[in-house]
C-alpha cells in the first residue's frame, strides 16, 4: 500500500493482506497469484508459453502466450474458433490494438501477425477449437 505525503507506513492490518497478484482468480489455481512466477516454456526468441489444462470432456486448446517488448508473432490462421484475453501489455495486429482487458475473437477467416507493446509486451491467455496454422 503506499504510504501518504507525510510518510506514513500502512498499519499492521493493511501489511498482513493477501497478496492478491495480478491472475485472474478462474486460473490461479493452475498458474499461481503471479504472472511474473509462472513457469513459462521457451516457444522461440522472445515468445513463452504455458499450456493449460481443459476440464475434464473440454476439446480445444488453452495456454498463456508471453511476447518480449516489440517481438512480432510469426504470421499465421486459425482452424476455428480462437479468443484471445490480454492479462497485461498490449498487441496491434491487422484487427487493431489490444490492450489489458480486451478480448480478441477471432475465426478461421483471420490472419494476422500480431507485434508487441514496444515497452511492455503481453501477456495472453488464449482459448483454440484447434492450432494455429502458420505460414
Amino acid at each position: 500500500l503506499p504510504s501518504d505525503p507525510v510518510g506514513m507506513r500502512p498499519s499492521a492490518e493493511a501489511r498482513a493482506l493477501p497478496d492478491r497478484g495480478d491472475v485472474p482468480a478462474p486460473l490461479v489455481a493452475l498458474v499461481g497469484a503471479r504472472l511474473d512466477a509462472v513457469a513459462w516454456k521457451r516457444m522461440a526468441p522472445g515468445i513463452w508459453h504455458k499450456p493449460l489444462p481443459l476440464s475434464d470432456g473440454a476439446t480445444g486448446y488453452l495456454r498463456l502466450i508471453k511476447v518480449a517488448p516489440g517481438i512480432t508473432l510469426p504470421d499465421h490462421g486459425h482452424g476455428g474458433q480462437e479468443m484471445t484475453l490480454l492479462l497485461d501489455g498490449a498487441y496491434t495486429d491487422a484487427v487493431g490494438r489490444f490492450a489489458r482487458g480486451d478480448v480478441a475473437d477471432l475465426d478461421e477467416d483471420t490472419e494476422h501477425q500480431p507485434v508487441a507493446d514496444a515497452h511492455a509486451g503481453c501477456i495472453c491467455l488464449i482459448a483454440s477449437v484447434k492450432p494455429a496454422r502458420y505460414k
